[in-house]
């Protein structure tokens, strides 16, 4: 008998699935074991297709062969991992068969096995280079447009108030809480230049404090008595009457005002589209009007013109929209007309909010915009740290590779070819001593 056995040319190869043929397919031949195993294997399906046909008909052999077509044409693209048969193998009964290279335990003779690829080993340091040659753009980006923000300011709640018993002066209604700012113009401000006051250590998220207010209330005229339990203590006058709007939030709206000046004229401050537009229109309605706000007990803060709609109430509408940190700021007012450098600004301060009783602070802020905004170097810091970080962990990938790259795979090393591999030479002197 031949040693050689010659190669199955006739037999269908899946490129796109296995791979191209390699000169090594050309010449080894099938083993003879295989060619017999797959001969029982065509015999048992013939058999198997035959019964199915006495037994149902030949209506499901037909259907079977038409989805056996269809199964046969999920593959993956060409990559790292092998396109996987699996609902053709179940419907074929194959999936629960073992491989010829299965009983040989040599794995290269398996349909999947495929050589360790280091490009695929590489697209980790492709995906970080790329995130830091996306985020360093923006990030400088960013932090340029906030640099040619203009920002003035003024703390001017410690300058505007004696030394003495601040509580006792601000809580009073006959002191005189006026006080006069100058501010120093550091570069050209065009217009608009907006005004915010800013508030530090003023908790508007306490959970406490957010839930007590009424959206239907602010929202109907006919749910004026909608002040639910949410706005106690400032839900009802104490004879019964419902203010509106009710709850901790409105009662304690900002009261400060502020007069600007330039060379002896006035600076108009102009309240027009400093809300958002879906708040007026749908949360703020233009039949409901203030009633019995602050009209007894305690005054928390600023009292509301009974004849003018809470939609067209800005300050309001601004104040109501809760801020999440104990640091905010919200719009006042913006300035349209532009500022030069070094213009001497007056301000005219009626310092009537009450901050010094838990600790907080008053700030007047005057300042200019971008595309992106007032000035904030968190986007464009962010940005950055990201995209160098990515950058960093590239490069040392990089490094490790090319000082120390991932040498391939080596069979041999398994643990089945071990075995193999000690039985060969025991088995060469066993087949010398039969010759």
């Amino acid at each position: 008998m031949s040693k050689s056995i010659s190669h199955n040319a006739t037999a269908n190869h899946d490129a796109l699935r296995f791979g191209l043929d390699g000169v090594k397919g050309d010449i080894v031949g099938v083993h003879p074991l295989q060619s017999l195993r797959e001969s029982n294997l065509r015999s048992l399906a013939e058999k198997k297709r035959m019964g199915l046909d006495l037994t149902y008909g030949s209506a499901l052999n037909l259907r079977m062969d038409f989805d056996r077509q269809i199964l046969s044409r999920f593959q993956r693209p060409p990559g790292a991992l092998p396109s996987s048969m699996v609902g053709l193998e179940a419907l074929s009964g194959e999936l629960d068969d073992f491989g010829f290279e299965d009983y040989l335990n040599v794995p290269q003779d398996s349909e999947t096995f495929r050589p360790a690829d280091m490009h695929h080993g590489m697209e980790i340091i492709s995906v970080l280079a790329s995130v830091a040659v996306i985020f360093i753009p923006i990030g400088i980006t960013c932090l340029f447009a906030s640099a040619h923000v203009v920002e003035i300011m003024d703390r001017y709640d410690t300058d505007c108030i004696p030394s003495n018993d601040k509580i006792a002066f601000i809580q009073s209604s006959e002191t005189n809480k006026s006080c006069v700012r100058t501010l120093t113009v550091p570069k050209k401000m065009k217009a608009p230049v907006y005004i915010y006051y800013q508030l530090d250590n003023f908790y508007q998220n306490h959970r406490r404090y957010a839930k007590s207010r009424s959206d239907t209330q602010l929202r109907l005229k006919s749910a004026e008595h909608a002040t639910d339990l949410t706005c106690k203590p400032e839900g009802t006058t104490s004879k019964g009457s419902p203010i509106v709007p009710c709850g901790l939030i409105a009662w304690s709206l900002f009261n400060d005002t502020f007069k600007f000046s330039l060379r002896s004229q006035i600076l108009e401050v102009s309240k027009k589209n400093l809300t958002w537009k879906g708040d007026q229109d749908r949360r703020f309605g233009k039949d409901v009007y203030p009633k019995n706000f602050q009209s007894e007990g305690l005054i928390g803060g600023a009292r509301l013109n009974e004849s003018i709609p809470l939609s067209e109430q800005v300050d309001l509408i601004i104040w109501m929209r809760s801020a999440v940190l104990p640091t905010f700021r919200k719009l006042y007012g913006k300035i349209e007309v532009d500022l030069q450098r070094n213009d001497k600004i007056t301000v005219e301060i009626e310092n009537n909010y009450n901050t010094y009783s838990f600790g907080g602070k008053k700030i007047l802020v005057l300042s200019t915009a971008s595309w992106l905004g007032g000035k904030n170097n968190f986007m464009g810091i962010t940005y950055l740290t990201f995209g160098f970080l990515s950058l960093l962990f590239a490069g040392g990938f990089i490094f490790l590779y090319m000082r120390k790259p991932r040498a391939f795979g080596d069979p041999s090393f398994l643990s089945w070819n071990k075995v193999a591999a000690a039985a060969a030479p025991a088995a060469a002197e066993s087949s010398t001593h039969l010759d």
